[in-house]
């Protein structure tokens, strides 16, 4: 009987050679899946439906103060004025982390600021903040980046009665009647 099994050679485990291999398809693959999921960029989009949904919140209790007041809220004094009127909650929370909104009419809402623009009409109005994602830059060009000198924003424009992206150059007052992405 130990002459038949003599010749079946048992091995058990792996080589070094076969450990180290299977080692390195694992890095590789590792890489490949951090590279995909990028999760600076998720953290970044996760930031920018922030400011989207705030930007729209924002842009609604205006909208509604207007209705209840017969006026827009002056722009030295905006944020306040709607917040005391109760059309937007106190404790509104723009996530911080991009810098180029505005230099006129900006009131910071929790930890980012906010800018308002009133039209010539003097019954439509601009809400906006910028965003930092790639994935928004691409949609607020429509498909394309935005070109050098822009940044991608969030716009609530009161003539459309909606939120939308747009590339905007910083520190521009954004007007009523643009189009929206």
């Amino acid at each position: 009987m130990k002459k038949l099994f003599k010749h079946f050679k048992s091995s058990v485990g792996f080589t070094l050679i076969e450990l180290l291999i299977v080692i390195a398809i694992l890095g590789v693959l590792s890489a490949v899946v951090l590279v995909a999921i990028n999760p600076v960029e998720q953290l970044a989009k996760t930031r920018d439906s922030g400011r989207i949904e705030t930007v729209s919140s924002i842009g609604h209790a205006i909208q509604q103060y207007y209705t209840t007041q017969s006026s827009l809220p002056v722009v030295a004094t905006w944020n306040t004025a709607i917040q005391t009127s109760g059309d937007v909650a106190t404790n509104v929370t723009l996530p911080s982390g991009a810098s180029h909104a505005c230099t006129t009419n900006a009131k910071s809402f929790g930890g980012g600021s906010v800018c308002y623009n009133i039209a010539g009409n003097g019954t439509d109005f601009t809400v906006w903040t910028n965003l930092e994602s790639g994935a928004s830059n691409v949609r607020a060009g429509g498909g394309a980046a935005c070109g050098s000198g822009t940044y991608p924003m969030v716009v609530y424009d009161s003539s459309a009665g909606k939120a939308g992206l747009v590339c905007a150059a910083a520190g521009s007052a954004i007007s009523t009647g643009g189009t929206l992405n």
